[in-house]
C-alpha cells in the first residue's frame, strides 16, 4: 500500500474493489422541504450556485 494511502486504508481498499461510481440512496430527516432554516439557506444561496453553474467549464470535443 502506498504510504500516502495509509491515512485512509479502508477507503482505498474499498475503492480498489469497486467497479465504478454509483449514487448511494440516502434519506434525510431534515431537508429544504421540511425544515424552515434549511429552506431559507437554500433560497438565499441557490442564486449564487446558479450563477456559478452558468460560468462552469465544459469539456470541448
Amino acid at each position: 500500500m502506498r504510504e500516502e494511502w495509509r491515512k485512509a486504508p479502508q477507503w482505498h481498499q474499498d475503492a480498489g474493489r469497486s467497479a465504478g461510481f454509483t449514487r448511494a440512496p440516502r434519506e434525510y430527516e431534515f431537508t429544504v422541504d421540511n425544515h424552515p432554516v434549511l429552506a431559507d439557506f437554500h433560497r438565499r444561496q441557490l442564486p449564487y450556485y446558479e450563477e456559478l453553474h452558468r460560468h462552469r467549464l465544459s469539456p470541448q470535443g
